[in-house]
């Protein structure tokens, strides 16, 4: 996919980096984990199309959350996934050829009023890559490109709403989409839960509340994968040890020459064409070759009050515009 010139004035500030030092040809830069998301969030505005300031925007992101992956430790949720019914509903959604259940996550999220989840596809498992081996952008990438879809793990994620109000807030729904581009919509039922493999099928939710202004945030956790040595690997999180993993997944280059060997193909261009791109610009040439996150048509597709990010003498007149 080509980008547009209005589409590359928009992402070329979109170059989020938490950095230990930037030389000034860019060399030694780290895009965070879901660059894939809040890229396409902040120039398109979501699935409400928002005209927002980038510190609205986000702040609509950074909801509140817990993940944990023992649940040896939390036996009603254990039983959760062990009873008939969860069970029965989660195969429903699995590969006639691959019943068996393998739970290994769950996640407490918590939205305040005015907060969203963005238009996203979830972690993206491989049989020998993961979210703890290689950025999830890239992974989003690996999974939309086709290439790896031999060794796709299949998922089943389980959104359920423990809420205890009964009316039917028309906010915060859940949204989906099927192959063909169909929009979806389910309201979040206090007791009920919506099931989809959220690592193909691409989701998000509505607005929580979307009469409230967010509050206004940064994002400051510290997250971390440490290497220690023998191909292992210490995951923390604000310090927080989480899990150890050691594995030998395939190397993140040939990883790289895969895709752009397939970019290449896609184009019909030479492989020479793409040997003189800066990590970054090769970065996002393949996430503007396979990542395709759906928008919504308007007559301006872009959310041009973010611009006074990267053109700060635009700012005054983007503020009688923009919230």
């Amino acid at each position: 996919m080509r980008l547009t010139i209005c589409e590359r004035l928009f992402s070329k500030w979109l170059i989020f980096r938490v950095t230990l030092r930037i030389p000034r040809d860019r060399t030694l830069c780290i895009l965070p984990n879901r660059i894939d998301v809040a890229r396409h969030y902040m120039i398109y505005g979501g699935i409400e199309a928002l005209r927002e300031s980038p510190k609205v925007s986000f702040s609509r992101l950074l909801s509140f959350g817990r993940y944990m992956f023992d649940l040896e430790k939390h036996e009603a949720v254990k039983k959760l996934f062990e009873s008939e019914k969860f069970t029965n509903a989660a195969k429903q959604i699995c590969p006639k050829n691959k019943q068996y259940l393998d739970p290994f996550q769950f996640n407490f999220i918590i939205q305040v009023p005015g907060q969203t989840v963005a238009i996203h596809l979830d972690a993206v498992y491989f049989a020998w890559a993961t979210r703890f081996h290689y950025p999830q952008w890239l992974l989003a990438v690996m999974a939309f490109s086709g290439a790896y879809k031999q060794d796709f793990v299949d998922q089943i994620q389980v959104v359920a709403y423990l809420h205890k109000w009964k009316n039917q807030d028309p906010s915060g729904n859940f949204v989906w989409w099927t192959e063909n581009d169909d929009y979806h919509v389910q309201a979040p039922e206090s007791g009920a839960a919506s099931i989809v493999d959220g690592s193909k099928t691409v989701h998000a939710a509505t607005v929580y509340r979307p009469e409230e202004r967010p509050p206004i945030m940064d994002k400051s956790a510290n997250n971390r994968l440490i290497y220690k040595g023998n191909d292992e690997w210490h995951l923390m999180s604000n310090e927080k040890f989480l899990k150890t993993l050691k594995e030998e997944p395939l190397p993140v280059e040939k990883i790289l020459n895969d895709l752009t060997n397939l970019m290449a193909e896609r184009q019909k261009k030479k492989i020479d064409d793409f040997k003189n791109l800066s990590r970054l610009d090769l970065a996002f040439a393949l996430l503007d070759e396979f990542v395709h996150y759906p928008i919504r048509k308007s007559g301006i597709p872009y959310n041009y009050c973010a611009l006074s990010k990267q053109y700060p003498l635009l700012a005054p007149l983007l503020e009688i515009l923009c919230v």
